[in-house]
């Protein structure tokens, strides 16, 4: 009786351990994942940036994880919407160092984004790395903050090269006040001074400004036949095109991007003339196929870069570690070649790896084309 009772005993207690030993098994085989942050305009006016960035994001999330992960952890992809707003972009970062814990932050998107979180991700010792944002202070004294997007100074050579062809005898710039467009103009005077072209006049404008007519009367009456302008998007830009058309302004126009205007995009034809820089994607033919395939859209400005970003972080952590200590230490000596081409950084994370960024175009017809003899894009 007491050997049966014996043998009862064995049986269940081996039971137990047979329905407990999968549960066992599974929590020591799941590895734990790796959270990784993002932040990008995926509703208002900068989305049409946010969007095709996370989608690069995604893409190469899914590949590494498909493949085993990092490390053989997967990645955690903690995506936040800043809704194109500043307050919005600090209060996303905040919730994703808050709650997630994130050594890695992707993003934001372009420069006004990138700029207000950079000193609170460095602070609290996150990694940031954007694709698409640069302002000139955007990582000095930043050693957690990079930028794979090259400096605005690159962006504006073909575009002034062209103005100063043109032999103007009098220029105005006008530029909104915002982070970008100020980037953009501080690099545009640069060049104008160190070629001793002389200004005739320079304005800031506040934002949301529609009504530039008076403005355009004093230009053409002073005999203005060249003008630069450096005004945002979704209001400013094509609300000055339209006025100068209606006052019948014969002036040469100047612009930075304006394809991504969203008035504009819809109808060229308010800046038929316009002559302009327009951001080219820097990423393989290949790459561009593959994302034209999944997302059935053009990879953008940024695209090959954020797809980048986040290999680049795997690299990292498998060579250097996971923790964003180790992931800075990977990135301030790192040499890698991706779909965007080879990417290095200098002592205070810029990007200093050349490629082209820009190529030139004009509205003819009501169609964006490219300029005659503009080669930059071949």
């Amino acid at each position: 009786m007491v050997k049966q009772r014996t043998v009862s005993a064995l049986i269940k207690k081996f039971f137990h351990l047979f329905l407990l030993f999968p549960f066992f098994a599974l929590a020591e085989t799941a590895p734990e994942p790796i959270a990784l942050g993002a932040i990008y305009s995926l509703s208002g006016w900068g989305a049409v940036g946010g969007v095709a960035e996370l989608r690069a994001t995604k893409l190469a999330v899914e590949e590494i994880n498909t493949a085993g992960g990092i490390l053989g952890r997967p990645i955690e992809l903690h995506v936040e919407d800043n809704r194109s707003d500043l307050k919005e972009t600090v209060s996303a970062f905040q919730k994703l160092h808050a709650t997630e814990q994130i050594p890695v932050l992707l993003g934001p998107n372009w420069a006004e984004f990138a700029e207000v979180v950079a000193p609170i991700a460095d602070r609290k010792r996150v990694v940031m790395l954007s694709s698409s944002g640069y302002t000139r202070t955007l990582t000095k004294g930043k050693p957690y903050v990079f930028t794979t997007l090259t400096p605005h100074h690159t962006h504006t050579k073909l575009l002034f090269d062209r103005i100063a062809q043109a032999g103007h005898k009098k220029i105005a710039i006008l530029h909104s006040i915002n982070t970008y467009y100020e980037s953009i103009y501080q690099s545009f005077l640069e060049r104008f001074k160190t070629k001793g072209i002389a200004l005739h006049k320079t304005l800031a404008i506040e934002p949301k400004t529609t009504d530039f007519r008076s403005f355009l009367l004093r230009l053409k009456s002073d005999g203005v036949d060249g003008i630069l302008a450096l005004l945002q998007e979704s209001g400013e830009i094509p609300a000055f095109l339209r006025q100068a058309q209606e006052l019948e302004l014969h002036a040469q126009i100047y612009a930075a991007d304006i394809s991504y205007d969203d008035v504009l995009h819809k109808d060229p034809s308010l800046a038929e003339g316009v002559e302009f820089f327009r951001y080219i994607t820097t990423s393989t033919p290949a790459f561009q196929e593959k994302f034209l395939a999944t997302y059935d859209a053009p990879a953008l400005l940024g695209v090959g870069e954020a797809y980048d970003n986040v290999y680049l972080i795997k690299h990292c952590m498998e060579t250097y570690g996971v923790t964003a200590k180790q992931v800075k230490e990977c990135l301030q000596s790192v040499r890698y070649q991706g779909v965007s081409g080879t990417v290095t950084f200098d002592e205070e994370g810029l990007i200093n790896s050349p490629r082209e960024v820009t190529r030139l175009e004009t509205v003819k017809d009501g169609k964006f084309v490219s300029i005659a003899g503009d080669t930059s894009h071949q």
